[in-house]
């Protein structure tokens, strides 16, 4: 990104030298393209600017989402849980993939194959601790 930037820079200064060299001409419709060159120019180093300054919020947001998904979880009764209490959490996605997938009450129809199902992966887990 800071190369488009020094780009951007460089370009800039072209245009300056340019319009040093255009005031030697006097040539009106050369001084407009120029003009027209450095507004561009501008727009698109202000545009950049916008640019690092989402890119530097999002990977801060990544940062953050990641620190909370690697949380540990504590296995207990079945399932995992999070430190606060939060969950159950399905064992198969959060040992597979580090997914922390909520599980779900069973459908009482079902409770004697497991009292609670994982909406992502579909097993079913007798989970015997909250």
């Amino acid at each position: 990104m800071i190369e488009i930037v020094e780009a951007v820079n460089s370009a800039i200064e072209t245009v300056k030298r340019l319009s040093a060299l255009n005031e030697k001409i006097k040539d009106a419709d050369v001084k407009m393209l120029i003009a027209d060159l450095n507004i561009e120019l501008a727009n698109a180093k202000n545009n950049i600017a916008e640019l690092l300054t989402e890119n530097q919020r999002l990977k801060d947001e990544i940062k953050k989402l990641n620190k909370k998904r690697m949380e540990k979880l504590q296995f207990k009764g079945g399932a995992y849980y999070s430190s606060t209490g939060d969950g159950p959490f399905c064992q198969r996605c959060y040992d597979s993939k580090q997914l922390k997938n909520r599980l779900v009450e069973n459908n009482p129809d079902f409770k004697f194959i497991g009292n609670y199902k994982c909406s992502i992966c579909n097993n079913m887990f007798k989970v015997t601790e909250q």
